[in-house]
This record gives C-alpha cells, sequence and structure tokens, in this order.
C-alpha cells in the first residue's frame, strides 16, 4: 500500500493506494474509491488546476 498527500486550491488530504486503485480517503475525495489514481489527478487537474502530490510512506 502506498499513502499519498495531495493538495490543491481547494483542498488538502491524504489517501491510500493498492496496486494503483485508491482504497482508502477523505470525504471529499471518496467517490475515486476503487477507481485509479490518475483518474482523480486528472479530475483535480481539470477542475482546480496545479496540485502537490507528496508520497508519505509505502507499506
Amino acid at each position: 500500500m502506498n499513502k499519498y498527500w495531495i493538495s490543491c486550491s481547494k483542498f488538502t488530504c491524504k489517501f491510500t493506494e493498492q496496486n494503483g486503485k485508491i482504497v482508502d480517503s477523505a470525504p471529499i475525495i471518496r467517490k475515486f474509491i476503487g477507481q485509479s489514481t490518475n483518474n482523480l489527478l486528472s479530475w483535480i487537474s481539470r477542475k482546480f488546476g496545479e496540485y502537490d502530490l507528496r508520497t508519505l510512506n509505502n507499506e
């Protein structure tokens, strides 16, 4: 599992990815659980512009 911190102009939160799919997240991006991380990043980019994505830890 990989844990990430993501921040954009509207929110900052954490999410967890396993095998390329989001398995846990903050409520604001919970609709992306089960989807690929790329879907989330594309949505944030389209909706809010720039974002900062950082790896917290890898298990």
